[in-house]
């Protein structure tokens, strides 16, 4: 489902919900660790989760919503400015 939803980003989808008036679409990385943006040492010791709800155009008339889980993970390059930062989601 992530490979066609989603194609080209390492995510996995989590939750597809479809009512109505909308589609809501529930997604997090499959990466086991991500890349400093800062020094690229890559970590994959998460500091913490969040979420972000992104909205799209509207496909069958029906609103899309994409609930990603994100994280945000610690550098553990000491000489490094960043202590933690957030991982990347591209195609």
């Amino acid at each position: 489902m992530a490979d066609l939803l989603f194609p080209g980003m390492d995510v996995e989808v989590d939750r597809l919900v479809l009512t109505d008036l909308e589609v809501c679409v529930a997604v997090r990385s499959r990466a086991a660790s991500a890349a400093c943006p800062e020094c690229e040492q890559r970590s994959s010791r998460v500091h913490c989760y969040y979420e972000r709800c992104l909205a799209d155009h509207p496909v069958a008339a029906r609103r899309v919503r994409i609930e990603l889980r994100a994280r945000r993970l610690v550098c553990e390059n000491a000489s490094c400015t960043h202590r933690t930062f957030a991982g990347r989601y591209r195609a």
